[in-house]
């Protein structure tokens, strides 16, 4: 059976090019096009559980919704689907954004269609794709100190929590299963449970409940 693929680019000459050359190099199908974000949403929405795509390209800069948004409505709908983002965009606050939305690619558009096709199998797999560039801000991100949380009071500031965790517990309010949370974070299971073991003892929580609860009363998720 065929790859059900899905595109939304809001360029027309961009998704028809798209749609040629992943059609004529590869035996994808593609059951969706969209030139914006909302517009992918609504035919989204008539399709069966059966009949939906597996991969998203989504670009990022379309109208009235744009990729990350429509990526962040889309994974809580459907968490399983894959999003890779196909974009101008190499900035680091459009990176983190888009992966914390959900996306499970990041390439820049320049790649050649070989690049994007293998990207396709790749998160089809259990993988991920970057672009060399992106993958390097992203370590560059990751090799920044995160500054030690304070222990001295039980009513913890907001540092108190790292960027990570924050994102783990928002994912867990949003109802992602920590399997479907650690795939989101390109993170392992059990990198997930350790995050979440040290929310419970920096929150007092003695559970997911709880620690949800809390995090919201201090307005982080």
């Amino acid at each position: 059976m065929a790859l059900k693929i899905a595109i939304a680019e809001d360029k027309p000459f961009l998704l028809d090019s798209l749609v040629q050359e992943i059609t004529q190099k590869t035996d994808f199908e593609i059951c969706l096009k969209a030139s914006d974000g909302q517009d992918f949403l609504d035919k989204l929405s008539l399709f069966s559980l059966e009949a939906l795509p597996k991969v998203v390209l989504m670009d990022i800069n379309m109208p009235y919704l744009n990729g990350i948004q429509t990526t962040e409505k889309l994974k809580k709908i459907h968490p399983n689907m894959h999003v890779i983002m196909l974009t101008v965009f190499d900035e680091e606050d459009m990176i983190f954004k888009a992966i914390l939305a959900g996306a499970n690619g990041y390439l820049l558009k320049d790649e050649p269609t070989s690049k994007i096709i293998q990207a396709i199998e790749d998160v089809e797999n259990g993988g991920a794709q970057m672009s060399p560039e992106i993958a390097m801000k992203a370590l560059n991100f990751l090799r920044n100190p995160v500054p030690s949380p304070k222990k001295s009071n039980k009513y913890l500031s907001e540092d108190d929590l790292t960027p990570r965790e924050i994102e783990v517990l928002q994912k867990i309010s949003q109802g992602f299963s920590y399997k479907e949370t650690a795939e989101c974070l390109f993170v392992s299971l059990d990198t997930v449970r350790s995050h979440l073991k040290n929310i419970y003892l920096k929150l007092y929580a003695r559970n997911k409940t709880e620690a949800i609860n809390e995090a919201k009363k201090r307005g982080w998720i």
